[in-house]
């Protein structure tokens, strides 16, 4: 499984990279006047890169299943540590495949920053211009939380390397996108933790909508050949939380949580949410009771909506404005009875769930910088 730890953008791209392309393998033309552009991107992780070819499988035989109307689709895949390929499918001989249009060589050191990742966003924008854009993010990740950091990785997906030099943080993402002068339709985390609060409130500004998982998502990722379909075009968010239901609760290892959260709810959801912490103060007594979603010790992630009952245990009526702000920001969200965590190697079951996590009660030394993030300077 995908232990895909968010906070940290992994970005195997770099201003400092060398890009040449092979003389028989010419470059298409940008061709000014299509609806959508997808990006998929798949940093590099020696555990994953397996995983990365079975999840552009499934999605070739979604494509070919219902064609690209109007729509190009742009792959970045690391092969290595420092070498990677940008792709574009294209039809040939009726059947859709992957074109290697650009090899890239690169050192480390500005894989994480926001200058090589504009680098890198302005590169899928010259090679296919849209009108409109997605992105999917597919590695490991860990939510929120800052590229220095003390927790033991296991082998299951998240977002970035073992070591900081393949992270980037949230934050590096945002000022990214917003230097192409980008808005994303959606943005797809195909990795651990990374819907919760503290993520989609930092990337309000630059995606229409967040898909993701609250906990951990098996090293499977996400089933593109049941969920491309409404991944391209229109996207159809009740089916992608659907397809993603259905896959999971017959899979071998049969865990999953997937929400959409939709940004433009966030302000009010956080503006509720400020007026409950400058009214309550969390019993810390109640830790133990909160709905968790993940297997560390103590607990980083716990259910939003679990958090925000026994923030007002003593006084249940205030929790209704924040609770219903949290319904309107998900508009979308399933889960299996139990998540699965690879620390404790078992099921948990899930009891509440309400689509994001919040790390606000975490009391591990991991969260320690959690005052920093822009969510906790809205709500606080």
């Amino acid at each position: 499984m995908r232990n895909k730890f968010l906070y940290i953008l992994v970005f195997l791209f770099s201003v400092g990279f060398s890009a040449c392309r092979h003389d028989d393998d010419p470059v298409p033309e940008p061709i000014d006047g299509y609806k959508r552009t997808l990006f998929v991107y798949m940093p590099w992780a020696s555990n994953l890169y397996s995983a990365f070819e079975r999840n552009l499988s499934d999605l070739m035989t979604a494509i070919n299943t219902m064609g690209l109307d109007n729509q190009r689709v742009i792959i970045f895949l690391a092969n290595s540590n420092k070498t990677a390929t940008l792709q574009e499918v294209v039809l040939y001989n009726g059947f859709y495949s992957r074109k290697n249009i650009k090899d890239y060589t690169f050192t480390m050191a500005d894989y994480t920053t926001e200058k090589g990742l504009t680098s890198i966003l302005s590169d899928v924008i010259a090679t296919a211009p849209a009108d409109e854009f997605s992105m999917i993010i597919g590695c490991h990740g860990m939510g929120w939380l800052p590229v220095t950091r003390s927790v033991q990785m296991a082998p299951t997906r998240w977002f970035g390397g073992a070591s900081s030099l393949y992270q980037t943080e949230i934050s590096t993402l945002h000022r990214a996108l917003s230097n192409v002068n980008i808005k994303l339709e959606y943005l797809l985390f195909d990795d651990c933790y990374m819907a919760n609060a503290e993520v989609a409130y930092e990337l309000k500004d630059v995606t229409n909508y967040l898909i993701a998982c609250t906990c951990e998502i098996m090293n499977y990722g996400m089933p593109y050949h049941k969920m491309g379909k409404y991944l391209l075009g229109k996207p159809d968010y009740q089916n992608i939380c659907a397809s993603f239901f259905t896959f999971y609760s017959s899979y071998s290892y049969p865990y999953g949580t997937i929400s959409v959260t939709s940004t433009s709810q966030l302000p009010a959801l956080a503006q509720a949410m400020k007026q409950l912490n400058d009214t309550y103060t969390f019993d810390t007594s109640y830790l133990d009771s909160i709905q968790d979603l993940d297997g560390f010790s103590p607990t980083m992630f716990f259910d939003f909506g679990s958090y925000v009952e026994y923030l007002t245990v003593t006084n249940p009526d205030a929790a209704g404005t924040c609770l219903y702000r949290l319904g309107l920001a998900v508009p979308y969200k399933s889960n299996t009875p139990q998540y699965y965590s690879q620390f404790i190697k078992e099921g948990t079951d899930i009891n509440t769930y309400s689509g994001l996590s919040i790390s606000d009660p975490s009391v591990h030394t991991d969260t320690n910088k959690k005052s920093e993030t822009s969510w906790w300077l809205a709500t606080h």
